[in-house]
C-alpha cells in the first residue's frame, strides 16, 4: 500500500518548523527572552492541581505561638523550646529535622545552648542553617558564611546554607542554590541524608535545575 502526501501538509509542517526555531532563537537573543522562561515556567503551574506532601510537616514559629508560648516578638525564642521540640519530633519518628534558623550566637546562658546541643545529639538526624551575607565592594561581591556556633555545630547531624540567589529581576526563587563549592545548602545536607541521588556535595559549575514546587 502506498501512502500520498500533498504538498500542503508539508508545506505547513515546514512552516511550523520554522516558526518553532525562530521563537527559540529570538528567545536566546532578544530582551523578552527572560520575561518569557518565566512565563513558560509559571503557566502549568497555574493550571496544575496542588501536590500533596504528606512526608513533610512545617513547624512555623508565628505570633500566635509567641503570645502562647510568652516569647519574645523581636529577639530570638529560649533555645530550650527547641530541645522539647527536637525531642518530640524524634519521638514521632521524624527522618530528619532541619532548622531554618541561624543559631550563629550563643545564648547568654551557655546551659541553656548545653542543653539543645544535647537533644540535638541524642536525635542524631537534625540539621541546621548558615547564613550567607553578601557585601558589594568595588569590583567584586564578598561573601560572609555565619556558621552555627561550635557548641551546636559539633552536635547537629550536619549544617548547610540557609540561603538562595535570585536571578531574575523580580527576585522569585524559580532555581536550586545548591550552595558555594565550600558548604551546600541545608536542602542539600538533608536530601544527601536520606538517600536522594546526589553527592555529598554539589559539583561545579553546577548545571541549571528549576524548582518543582
Amino acid at each position: 500500500m502506498k501512502l500520498a502526501f500533498s504538498g500542503k501538509p508539508l508545506a505547513v509542517a515546514l512552516a511550523g518548523s520554522v516558526l518553532v526555531a525562530a521563537l527559540a532563537w529570538a528567545c536566546l537573543t532578544k530582551p523578552f527572552a527572560g520575561a518569557l522562561a518565566r512565563l513558560s515556567y509559571e503557566l502549568p503551574f497555574a493550571v496544575r492541581a496542588d501536590i500533596a506532601t504528606s512526608e513533610v510537616c512545617l513547624v512555623t514559629l508565628d505570633e500566635k505561638s509567641a503570645l502562647a508560648l510568652q516569647q519574645p516578638l523581636d529577639a530570638p525564642w529560649d533555645r530550650r523550646l527547641h530541645a522539647e521540640l527536637v525531642r518530640k519530633l524524634s519521638a514521632a519518628g521524624a527522618r530528619a529535622v532541619l532548622f531554618d534558623i541561624v543559631f550563629d550566637a550563643p545564648s547568654s546562658d551557655p546551659a541553656v545552648d548545653a542543653e539543645f546541643a544535647a537533644a540535638l545529639k541524642e536525635s542524631g538526624n537534625v540539621f541546621l542553617g548558615g547564613a550567607l551575607r553578601s557585601a558589594p565592594g568595588r569590583e567584586v561581591v564578598e561573601e560572609q558564611i555565619l556558621a552555627p556556633t561550635p557548641v551546636l555545630r559539633r552536635a547537629a547531624a550536619g549544617w548547610g546554607l540557609l540561603a538562595f540567589r535570585p536571578v531574575d529581576p523580580d527576585f522569585g526563587v524559580r532555581r536550586i542554590f545548591p550552595g558555594t563549592e565550600e558548604v551546600p545548602s541545608a536542602a542539600w545536607r538533608v536530601a544527601h541524608k536520606l538517600g536522594a541521588a546526589i553527592p555529598a556535595k554539589p559539583e561545579f559549575p553546577f548545571p541549571e535545575r528549576w524548582l518543582n514546587f
